[in-house]
């Protein structure tokens, strides 16, 4: 097959492909020796080198699924867009966090069995979450918890007024250690933008925010105990600096600072 093109639909089949390997605890070297070949190959055939109609029919075999079953899983990899909520759908990401992150963890490939694990839920749990989900309209629940994404692809999470007021009372929740503690990554910019650049700006926060997600895609093959949870956040609002206008601004912000205050 010949050097995957940039409007290629493979590498969302080999995704998805990968996701089903990891559910089932399948490794490089346990499809090598299924498919007696070496684990060098089965890196090269899942990064699409080398990989023809046949191979990937193979590799679906062992993964348990047809070609079109996979073709099925693969449209939930495909670039997001941004679709409307339904009141009810709406309501519920609101009033329940933990259906929030079910669903975001869905949408970014993650499966049930991998959720569970993750969160140690028992199956009844699980079970009882996958068909509120279902109900909802956000999932076709299927044989063995196996779920298929509907046509919801990618939520605007900031565009929905009751998950902003939701999102705005937990990010305040997560957010709140002191940003000197050193487990806190962050970087400010204090800048004068028009109307055009913040457009621009809301645009590189899209592809920041697709760029961690590869990341965290990359990781999820690696032992579980060089991962953590992290929150990561991209944000700009308006600030007031009439205070740089005002004698008050020329003396030190800690009133015990040892500092001189500017004359």
């Amino acid at each position: 097959m010949p050097a995957i093109k940039s409007d290629s639909d493979i590498p969302l089949l080999l995704t998805a492909l990968k996701s089903l390997f990891r559910a089932q605890g399948l490794r490089y070297e346990d499809i090598a020796v299924a498919l007696d070949i070496s684990r060098m190959t089965v890196k090269r055939y899942l990064s699409g080198k080398g990989l023809n109609l046949a191979v990937l029919e193979q590799l679906c075999r062992l993964a348990g699924v047809t070609l079109l079953e996979l073709s099925e899983l693969a449209v939930q990899y495909a670039p997001p867009r941004d679709e409307q909520l339904s009141e009810a759908q709406e309501n519920a990401l609101a009033e329940h966090h933990s259906l929030a992150v079910l669903l975001h963890l869905l949408m970014a490939g993650w499966t049930p069995s991998e959720i569970q694990t993750e969160f140690d839920l028992a199956d009844h749990e699980l079970v009882a979450a996958l068909g509120y989900m279902d109900r909802l309209g956000f999932i076709d629940l299927m044989p063995g918890n196996k779920v298929r994404l509907r046509s919801l692809r990618h939520i605007n999470w900031s565009g929905n007024t009751r998950l902003k007021r939701s999102f705005d009372r937990h990010l305040k929740q997560h957010f709140n250690k002191d940003f000197d503690d050193p487990e806190v990554r962050w970087r400010y910019r204090l800048v004068k933008l028009s109307d055009a650049s913040l457009r621009r700006l809301e645009s590189m926060f899209e592809e920041w925010s697709r760029a961690v997600h590869a990341l965290a895609q990359e990781d999820r093959d690696l032992p579980e105990n060089q991962c953590r949870w992290h929150g990561v956040l991209m944000a700009t609002q308006p600030v007031d600096i009439s205070e740089v206008r005002t004698p008050s601004f020329l003396a030190p912000t800690d009133p015990d600072s040892p500092a001189v205050p500017i004359r």
